[in-house]
């Protein structure tokens, strides 16, 4: 017999010591034991007797074989205190099949996929609250940064009210020190401890007469053949969760941040390849395994190592000895956050694996991802104090130095410079959610896996490259929204083809231009769209595919990073669009800081919101298949904002992007699920952030098409909003600069031009050589030859908090609804017109109020009468995209002009603003409501446009009213008089009094199929 192990000096050492455990390194005694016997018989000095176990395989075997092993019997390590006795036989982890299973289940209902990530959200929240506190200081105490965040989500999975987190945290290490039976806190520790279950008990209570989703009352209402759960039962089952739970996150926490302390090189790696993430966190739990060993029981005599074990002897496994196994782990002793293949025994293994694995891989992922993003180096500052302990490889006191990453020192190029950004095209990312991925794209009633995702891109892709597609080879994709719009992009980038999105709802010439402009090879659309391309265009129609019997693609596209991999028109100021020609080599930048920022699952699922035509669907797209996750397009060829939360609800979308117009009307109740919103294309007003970042991760997106989708973000807010949504700081792949009038940078608070460099600048404008070298200029900051950086127009300055500001535009460009505007390309198709002889075209109103940012025409006609504004509407209409054409379009005897001459748009816009205030209500005022409908009609109009004083006569476009008003509208009449009166209704019968009509004429019929007008409203000759 053994008592202990054999030490260097030829004396014997404890395994079961606490204080060895405490010293930081027992691996040197396992390390003896995995080499010399990997099984060997221990005697304790106080005579308690045992198998150790050091070794992978035979832990793996004690963990795996419940049956041969028994939990539910056993001795202690040390001596039982009352807490212990009264636990035995009633905590899941000393119970065996098949009451552990059944008492499994119980539990496991609250720990569904659905319930991680709603508390991914609290992870979010309480790591960035603790970060902030840990960095006003750089010094603090890491194992005390650390304790509160599994309080704060074990209390949250358990049921335990918020006021109380405060009361979990003081007691929840005191009674583990009981459970712990280790004597150090004697009375104090049990007295604790039985307060924690006395509360419980209350709150078990409280639980069966109103029973929530969460843990507590699982128990307390869950059945083990037919019988309840005792009391004790319930009791000690939430004690080991929050107390266990708390205990081993925190110290895996703790140990996995002072291993890169003891790497900078690793820790610089983390930061600049967040990919790294989930590999990173099976490290650390592999390099920390907070539990040290299982107790197990013989329940026959058998064989395990080459010893012989006898029915009714202890089993100790040590499970961090195993994680170091040479025989498992390639240079076990190395601390590599990349290693992949990591099966560590951790959080267990069999049919005891940890209940609450998914959480503390979660937490885990949360602290390191926003430790990374906020934190430039990690250093021990003092010596660490470990918990004496034989069950936690714990930490008591952990101090360590915090050095914030500044976002100003970013703006000088430090993540373009440092970070190695992956060099790969638009369709490897698909590749990668292919190796992880489940379900990728659900809509239109079908469900496709990435398998039969990938299959069908490579069929269209094989009809592509048969039609000489290629890389350089431009593919117009005329489709709406869904599914086929999905598939065809992708196959045109599976062929190495460049895409170029085309919205099937423009107008029939601006479609004409684009296609002419951008010369496709051919157009991927449907029957539905051919009659609106011009005459002679190549087409194929994926209606035309042998999706079953084609051959798919499988060979290389030859495509490279620098070859093009999309181009998205916007709007220009000459009245022509302009094509932005964006290359694969930017994408890769984008999906780096994705990952970074937003941390998408493989269980997610992100709804595709925008416009095919506009580049944030590419970053939904990037967003989801990259990370495996699965993409919800929605139902509709336009966006139905009165069914939108339904939608949000029934697909159970986790994540989604929408301009903050759309946030603005959209309610926000009700909907469980989602826990990531980011806003883009335009202002974000305070009070959309407020509402949205209060119960979810909210992230303030900005940048131009030109860099490549985005250039900056700023978030998770976290309820925290001032009286502006700063964008934030830049993302990977690019510089961004805050420069004066003489391309000098600006001091921190000074307003200058924010110009964007790094790789995510995109080539430019196609076919437009001097608009490009107007806007894209050398990069005079950067130290690699040739570099550009693109001149957004935009004005911004950095804040004391490092953060970045917008400003609004140095030029007239404004964003309407999430697209970029150019009034001067309105003004131009207005002049063309028959019977104008000048216009001039302002915005007025703001992201923040009632109607948003609006248009505003203002023409002179060459005789009265000649150019009738319901005419010129028309003709716009028929022009330009149905954000484009202006709400009001007035003609005036002469526009005003400034002292130098020039038109006076500032005395415009005030005109179009007075004319909002006033216009289709000043009439109604003497008209009062004659019917009920009226009167409610009303009250809602009232509350949309937060107006009193309204009439029947009133008029809703008049009044600045748009398509995201029109759907709340539609909203709230559907909630008064329970009549479904779709937005599109609203067009048709602008007026009160004319919709108050058609609703009652409606009754409770079905919806009506009514024909969109144009949005364009008119003064009153």
């Amino acid at each position: 017999m053994t008592r202990g192990y054999p030490a260097p000096d030829g004396g014997f050492v404890d395994l079961a010591d606490p204080m060895l455990h405490a010293s930081g390194d027992p691996h040197a005694a396992w390390r003896w034991f995995r080499e010399n016997a990997p099984v060997h018989w221990s005697v304790r000095p106080t005579g308690t007797a045992y198998w150790s176990v050091t070794t992978y395989a035979e832990t793996s075997q004690v963990l795996g074989d419940g049956a041969l092993f028994s939990s539910a019997q056993g001795i202690r390590l040390e001596a039982e205190t009352e807490a212990v006795a009264a636990a035995s036989g009633k905590l899941l982890i000393v119970t065996d099949a098949p009451r552990h299973g059944k008492i499994r289940r119980i539990i496991g209902s609250a720990f569904t996929a659905r319930t991680v990530r709603r508390l991914e959200h609290t992870m979010q929240r309480t790591v960035a609250e603790l970060l902030e506190k840990a960095l006003v200081k750089e010094e603090c105490d890491l194992a005390q940064v650390a304790a509160r965040l599994p309080v704060a989500v074990i209390c949250d999975l358990l049921g335990v009210p918020r006021e109380d987190w405060e009361f979990m945290l003081e007691h929840t290490r005191v009674a583990f020190e009981s459970m712990e039976g280790n004597g150090t806190a004697g009375k104090d520790a049990i007295a604790s401890h039985t307060e924690i279950l006395l509360y419980y008990a209350d709150l078990a209570e409280k639980r069966r007469r109103d029973p929530r989703d969460d843990v507590i009352s699982a128990l307390v209402h869950g059945t083990v053949d037919g019988t309840p759960l005792t009391d004790e039962e319930v009791y000690l089952n939430c004690d080991g969760l929050i107390s266990g739970g708390n205990e081993t996150t925190r110290h895996a926490m703790v140990g996995g941040v002072l291993a890169f302390a003891r790497e900078p090189e690793q820790w610089r790696r983390l930061r600049a390849e967040p990919e790294l993430i989930d590999s990173a966190v099976e490290e650390v739990l592999r390099w920390t395994t907070p539990g040290t060993h299982i107790l197990r029981t013989a329940t026959r005599d058998t064989e395990l190592g080459g010893q012989r074990i006898e029915k009714g002897q202890s089993v100790v496994a040590w499970i961090p000895s195993a994680n170091r196994d040479a025989q498992v782990f390639a240079d076990p002793d190395r601390f590599r956050p990349d290693r992949r293949a990591n099966r560590h025994l951790a959080l267990g293994l069999g049919g005891h694996y940890c209940l609450g694995s998914a959480l503390a891989r979660a937490e885990l992922r949360s602290f390191l991802a926003e430790l990374a993003r906020r934190v430039e180096t990690v250093e021990r500052v003092g010596p660490v104090r470990r918990v004496p302990s034989h069950h936690i490889s714990g930490f008591e006191y952990a101090p360590v130095r915090l050095v914030r990453a500044a976002g100003g020192e970013e703006s000088k190029g430090d993540r373009a410079m440092t970070a190695k950004l992956p060099e790969r095209c638009a369709y490897d990312f698909v590749v990668d959610g292919l190796g992880v991925g489940g379900v990728a794209l659900v809509g239109e009633g079908v469900e496709w896996s990435y398998e039969e995702l990938d299959r069908r891109v490579c069929v269209l892709a094989g009809v592509l490259r048969g039609r000489g597609v290629g890389p350089e080879v431009r593919v117009g994709v005329c489709l709406g929204r869904g599914v086929d719009v999905v598939v065809a992009v992708l196959a045109v980038w599976r062929a190495g083809g460049v895409a170029v999105p085309l919205d099937p709802g423009y107008p029939v010439g601006r479609l004409g231009f684009m296609v002419d402009d951008a010369a496709p090879a051919l157009v991927v659309t449907s029957g539905r769209w051919v009659d609106r391309l011009p005459v002679g265009c190549g087409v194929l129609r994926v209606e035309d595919v042998d999706w079953a019997g084609g051959v798919p693609f499988g060979g290389d596209a030859g495509v490279v990073p620098a070859n093009a991999a999309y181009v998205v028109y916007t709007s220009g100021s000459t009245g022509r669009p302009k094509g932005v020609v964006v290359p694969h080599r930017g994408l890769g930048a984008v999906v780096t800081e994705q990952r970074r920022r937003f941390g998408i699952q493989v269980r997610d699922r992100v709804l595709s919101f925008s416009s095919p035509s506009f580049d944030a669907w590419i970053f939904e797209l990037l967003l989801t298949f990259a990370a495996g996750a699965t993409l919800c397009a929605l139902p509709w060829p336009e966006p139905d904002l009165v069914r939108l939360a339904e939608h949000l609800r029934t697909t159970r979308v986790t994540v989604a992007m929408f301009p903050p117009a759309a946030l603005s009307v959209l309610e926000d109740e009700h909907l469980p699920d989602l826990r990531i919103v980011m806003v883009t294309g335009e202002v974000c007003p305070p009070a959309v952030a407020r509402r949205w970042a209060a119960e979810r991760a909210f992230f303030n997106c900005y940048g131009p098409t030109e860099t490549t989708i985005w250039a900056a973000c700023h978030g998770p807010h976290r309820g925290q909003v001032g009286t502006s949504v700063p964008i934030g700081t830049p993302v990977a792949g690019t510089r961004v600069y805050v420069l004066d009038g003489a391309g000098r940078q600006v001091p921190h608070g000074v307003a200058g031009e924010l110009c964007v460099g790094g790789s995510v600048v995109s080539r430019g404008y196609g076919g437009r050589p001097g608009l490009t070298a107007e806007r894209f200029v050398p990069d005079p900051f950067a130290t690699e030859p040739g570099a550009r950086m693109y001149r957004t127009g935009d004005r911004a300055w950095w804040g004391e908090d490092g953060q970045l500001h917008f400003g609004g535009r140095l030029d007239r460009q404004v964003q309407i609804r999430g697209f970029r505007v150019e009034p001067a390309e309105v003004e131009h198709r207005l002049r063309a017109l028959p019977g104008v002889d000048e216009a001039a075209v302002v915005a007025y109103g703001s992201a923040g109020e009632t109607g948003g940012v609006r248009l505003a025409a203002f023409v002179l006609l060459a005789e009265p009468g000649s150019g009738r504004q319901e005419r010129l509407a028309a003709a716009l209409a028929a022009e330009l995209p149905a954000h484009m054409v202006p709400e009001t379009i007035a003609p005036l005897d002469e526009l005003p002009r400034a002292v130098n001459g020039k038109i006076d748009r500032e005395a415009l816009s005030t005109m179009a603003a007075q004319h909002a205030r006033t216009a289709g209500a000043a009439s109604g005022q003497e008209d009062r409501p004659a019917t009920d409908t009226e009167r409610v009609l009303i009250e809602i109009w009232q509350e949309i446009f937060e107006r009193d004083g309204l009439g029947v006569a009133a008029d809703f476009f008049g009044m600045g009213g748009h398509s995201l008003l029109a759907a709340r509208c539609a909203a709230r009449i559907r909630t008064r008089l329970a009549v479904e009166f779709p937005p599109r209704a609203i067009y048709d019968t602008p007026v009160l009094r004319d919709q108050a009509a058609a609703i009652d004429n409606l009754g409770h019929a079905p919806v009506r199929t009514i024909r969109r007008a144009s949005r364009a409203r008119f003064v009153r000759d």
